[in-house]
């Protein structure tokens, strides 16, 4: 049960949107406060803020901030499966801190693709092994012909390995059938597959 007071414009909340892979490439934390419920249009962006990622083998980076509210480390930064990264943000006085664990992540050893006739476009399909032990949870990227077509949460596709542990993952649908992505004849397809934590 998730009780929200809706309406109010006096009380902002930090929201913190980023993640740490193990591509070695420029990772971004964007930072926004919170708005009203019937607030027309983006919310505020956070400027100012000391961001950085230490991890468990020592290391610290230190994030710059490119546009506002968008914070990047350097990019030759890449995560490793069994390291525990830390963030901290300080803002307005207050110090925030959040850690996980890099888990480990199957290697997708090929794609593949169906067509929809209800939504006229080509559905894309994953196969790769998932390794033994319960309790991996996962969660796709989507990209169409180098655009990032699933950018917010609500588009991206996320499961478990509750009922296929340790098998092989034949045919997965990573573009959520509550989404149509309009995948053509044409188009190039790039799936970043994630592990992420159960919460």
């Amino acid at each position: 049960k998730i009780e929200l007071r809706v309406g109010e414009k006096s009380e902002h909340y930090l929201v913190v949107d980023g993640m740490i892979t193990s591509d070695t490439t420029e990772h971004v934390v964007r930072l926004s406060l919170s708005g009203g419920f019937y607030l027309d249009g983006e919310t505020p962006r956070v400027s100012g803020a000391c961001v950085s990622i230490h991890d468990t083998r020592g290391n610290e980076y230190l994030l710059r901030e490119t546009l506002p509210g968008e914070y990047v480390t350097d990019n030759d930064v890449a995560g490793e499966v069994g390291v525990t990264y830390t963030l901290t943000i300080e803002y307005n006085g207050f110090s925030y801190h959040a850690s996980s664990t890099m888990k480990r992540v199957p290697e997708i050893d090929s794609l593949s693709y169906r067509w929809d006739n209800q939504l006229e476009s080509y559905r894309i399909l994953l196969y790769g092994q998932e390794p033994e032990g319960k309790g991996d949870n996962y969660m796709w990227h989507l990209y169409r012909n180098g655009e990032h077509v699933t950018p917010t949460i609500d588009k991206v596709q996320i499961a478990n390995d509750e009922f296929l542990d340790g098998n092989y993952i034949k045919g997965f649908e990573v573009d959520w059938w509550a989404h149509d992505f309009n995948f053509q004849e044409g188009d190039t397809v790039k799936v970043a597959m994630h592990s992420i934590t159960r919460e």
